[in-house]
């Protein structure tokens, strides 16, 4: 048994000693390419590389390069959902040119860098066929990440292979984010300072057995795809190598190479107090404008990012904070009486708030009654118009504005409406009946399955004003169903999946006990929203008999195995 572990690591010491051999073979080899840029078309596969040997050729002659003792440590594949996700929403921000989304996974990341990817993406469909190799990083929470991936170019048949390389940290709310410090451009334009541990270590794990065979079959199935294809060939060879080779041109004249080491800018999306600590019952050092500029430093914490304004330092709740100033609320919103904004003449629907800011969480200024007149303010944003009613300017969700008085809901449409106005239906399943249509609402009672309740009007804004148990509120049209054959059963009854036996209720709200995927619909083949992480909280939406519950998170809305909700 000892000789042959020694003959086995006689050979891995071989096959290290023969890898920065193969690597210089590449470089030698796409020598051309690289003067011009154009193989930052294969990501890591020649620029990370190259870094990894210039450390190598840097090393005194007798002596050896600082060693981290960790980049020995054998690859998982795909054996983290979390950092795959995030790799898969990287990757498909990146193709889609979307620096904005990009910046809020992936950070430092520098205006040059940001340049690049949407230069770059102008030539990409998207990429497939995605693997992820991790490995534990320097400190508990942080991973070496290598992806090996294939580029599909906009109207080329055959992809092109391709290797990258990340490393992932997590933050204080255990959300995994990738230190871009570490991309393969910062790499090679160095705008941002580089920890000398991680660096070795990315090295270090480069030259590892599996990542040297890695590199060679995609080196092989790089060359065999561009022998295949002629048209990916010049499309890499020669279209985007001429893309690149303008881009630097260009990017080298600005002289954008400050160090931004943990630093970005960012602006307020609204008016938004600077708290001497993160909380919002911390001191105010300031009320920043809407679209002031402010600098970002390190990651969030708490839900809060520190940042500096004019030479004060506080803190800011990430909500408020964005990445360009396009994004931020047009300032003119806040002065009702500017007439270079577009504004009509609309009703309240129903019964409704009026609200201070954005979100159903916020103070209520005033309650309007149906058919209150009210001037509306340019265009819709995250589903909310700003009015002015009366003398007073709030926001109102817009599924309560109409704008012809006729659509207003009449208040006489109580228990004593004409019976043409009223119907009789069932909760389809246990639901809660709300004083008002949000999910935020207080809740009257807590109808069970089969509960036969009254109907009043047609449905606003996914709603109907219904009358169960002696009490009139409101419930979500998804919650009922015209007859008793559409209630579903009872927990406990026939139903024998233990998938299909779970519900939770409309308006509950769970903090995930570990991280999950949340798909566009019920299903575990279809299309990713995204991850909820460990700690995330999710509101229910409705719980499905197929085992699915749709909830919202983070401003989204998609579908989790209920099973999963725990």
């Amino acid at each position: 048994m000892a000789a042959n572990q020694t003959n086995f690591e006689e050979d891995d010491q071989q096959e290290q000693s023969t890898a920065a051999g193969r690597i210089k073979d590449i470089l030698a080899k796409y020598k051309k390419y690289i003067a011009t840029g154009a193989m930052l078309v294969l990501l890591a596969v020649v620029i990370f590389f190259s870094n990894m040997v210039a450390k190598e050729d840097k090393t005194p002659q007798g002596g050896q390069t600082a060693q981290t003792g960790l980049g020995t440590e054998e690859f998982e594949v795909d054996a983290n959902p979390q950092v795959s996700n995030l790799i898969g929403e990287y990757f498909d921000f990146y193709a889609k040119g979307d620096v904005d989304s990009i910046e809020q996974i992936a950070y430092p990341i520098t205006d040059s860098e940001k340049s690049y990817i949407k230069m770059f993406s102008k030539y990409l469909e998207k990429y497939e066929n995605i693997k992820c190799y991790t490995k534990d990083g320097a400190a508990d929470g942080e991973y070496v990440v290598f992806v090996s991936h294939d580029m599909k170019f906009k109207d080329i048949e055959t992809g092109a292979p391709g290797l990258s390389s990340f490393y992932v940290r997590k933050d204080e709310d255990g959300a995994a984010h990738i230190d871009n410090t570490y991309s393969q451009y910062n790499q090679t334009k160095k705008e941002t300072k580089t920890d000398e541990k991680i660096s070795t270590l990315l090295a270090e794990s480069g030259q590892s057995k599996d990542m040297t065979k890695l590199l060679q079959e995609i080196q092989q199935g790089y060359d065999s795809a561009l022998e295949k294809d002629q048209a990916l060939k010049k499309m890499v060879t020669s279209t985007i190598r001429d893309s690149v080779t303008g881009f630097q041109t260009q990017d080298s004249s600005d002289g954008t190479s400050a160090d931004q080491t943990q630093k970005r800018t960012a602006y307020a999306k609204t008016d938004v107090n600077m708290r001497k600590k993160r909380s919002t019952d911390s001191e105010v050092v300031k009320t920043l404008k809407a679209g002031a500029k402010v600098t970002i430093f390190g990651v969030s914490k708490n839900g809060w990012f520190k940042v500096k304004n004019a030479g004060d330092t506080g803190y800011v709740k990430k909500e408020y904070l964005v990445s360009s100033k396009d994004k931020t609320e047009n300032a003119a919103e806040n002065t009702s009486a500017d007439n270079s904004v577009k504004k009509r003449t609309a009703y309240a629907k129903t019964q409704v708030n009026l609200r201070k800011k954005r979100s159903t969480d916020n103070e209520i200024i005033r309650t309007l009654k149906a058919g209150a007149k009210v001037t509306v303010y340019g265009a819709s944003r995250d589903g909310w118009y700003q009015v002015k009613a009366g003398s007073d300017t709030g926001y109102v969700k817009k599924e309560y504005l109409v704008s012809d008085k006729s659509k207003v809901e009449k208040a006489g449409q109580t228990d004593s409406a004409a019976n043409t106005n009223k119907k009789t239906a069932y909760a389809k399943t246990q639901v809660n009946l709300r004083k008002e249509r949000s999910t935020q609402s207080e809740i009257l009672a807590t109808i069970g399955a089969g509960t036969k309740v009254t109907v009043y009007g047609s449905a606003s804004g996914g709603w109907y004003r219904v009358k169960a148990d002696g009490k009139t509120g409101y419930i979500r049209t998804e919650y009922i169903v015209s007859n008793l054959s559409g209630v579903e059963q009872a927990q406990g009854s026939q139903q024998t999946s233990s998938s299909t036996s779970r519900y939770f209720h409309e308006g509950d709200t769970i903090r995930l006990s570990e991280s999950v995927n949340v798909r566009q619909s019920i299903g575990e083949s279809a299309n990713l929203v995204g991850m909820a992480y460990q700690g995330d909280v999710v509101t229910v939406i409705m719980s499905y008999a197929e085992g699915w519950t749709r909830v919202s998170w983070n401003g989204k809305t998609g579908y989790i195995k209920t099973d999963l909700l725990k």
